[in-house]
C-alpha cells in the first residue's frame, strides 16, 4: 500500500511538471517554463489586439503579412516575434527579481501608482472592448472607401494593390469611427453608474484650484 501511494505521488507530480512546461532558465529565485511564456504571449496578443482596437483574427493575419518596414505597424508586429517578446519578458523579470529583493514594491508610493495604472488600464481596455464591438467595417464600405481614396489622390493610393487599398481605406473608416464613437461610449458609460454629488459644483472648483499639493508647486514658482 505504502508502495502504491508512493508511485501515485509521483505520477502526480510528474503530471504536475508537464502542465507546467518544460524549463526554459531560472532568474533569480523565478524559473519561467515553457507553459509560462506561452501564457504571456497569448496574453500579449490579446493586450497588443485591444491596445490598438485590431480583431485578434486581423492581427494574426497582420503577423503573416508584415507591414512595410518603418511603419509603426511593423514595429508593433515585429514586437509580437517570439524572440522579441521573450526578450523582453526575461528583461522584465529580471528588473522585477531586483525590484522586489530591495522591497521597491512594498512601497506606499509605488503600491498606490501601481492601483492607479491599473484602474486606468481597466478602464481603457473596457472602452476599447465596446468601441470594437461597433467597428465592424462591411466589404463594401472598404471597397467605397478605397475608390474615394483613390479617385481624391490617384498617385498615392492608385498604383496600390487592392487590398493594400482596402486595408488602409478600413483604417481611416476606423479611425473616423473611434473619433465619433469614443465620446458617445463614455457618456453612455457614465450615466450607466449611479453618482451621488456631495461637493457643489463652485466647492469643488475652489477645492481643486486650491489642491495642497498643486497650490505648493505654484507657489514655489518662480515669481
Amino acid at each position: 500500500m505504502k508502495h502504491l501511494f508512493v508511485i501515485i505521488l509521483g505520477c502526480l507530480v510528474a503530471t504536475l511538471s508537464c502542465s507546467k512546461g518544460e524549463k526554459i532558465e531560472t532568474i533569480g529565485s523565478h524559473t519561467v517554463t515553457t507553459a509560462e511564456f506561452e501564457e504571456y504571449y497569448r496574453s500579449n496578443l490579446s493586450r497588443t489586439s485591444r491596445f490598438f482596437n485590431i480583431e485578434k483574427a486581423e492581427l494574426e493575419r497582420k503577423i503573416c503579412q508584415p507591414a512595410e518596414e518603418g511603419s509603426r505597424a511593423a514595429e508593433v508586429i515585429r514586437s509580437l516575434a517570439p524572440e522579441e517578446a521573450y526578450n523582453k519578458y526575461r528583461e522584465a523579470q529580471i528588473v522585477q527579481e531586483v525590484a522586489r529583493k530591495e522591497n521597491f514594491d512594498s512601497d506606499a508610493d509605488i503600491k498606490k501608482i501601481i492601483q492607479m495604472v491599473q484602474m486606468e488600464t481597466l478602464a481603457h481596455l473596457y472602452v476599447n472592448s465596446k468601441i470594437m464591438e461597433r467597428m465592424q467595417v462591411s466589404a463594401e464600405k472598404k471597397k467605397e472607401k478605397c475608390d474615394e481614396l483613390r479617385k481624391a489622390q490617384p498617385n498615392r493610393y492608385g498604383p496600390l494593390p487592392l487590398e493594400q487599398c482596402l486595408e488602409l481605406a478600413e483604417l481611416q473608416i476606423k479611425s473616423q469611427m473611434m473619433e465619433l464613437e469614443y465620446p458617445r461610449i463614455v457618456s453612455e458609460i457614465k450615466e450607466s453608474v449611479a453618482i451621488e454629488r456631495h461637493m457643489d459644483t463652485k466647492k469643488k472648483e475652489e477645492y481643486l484650484r486650491n489642491l495642497p499639493d498643486y497650490r505648493k508647486i505654484m507657489d514655489a514658482c518662480p515669481k
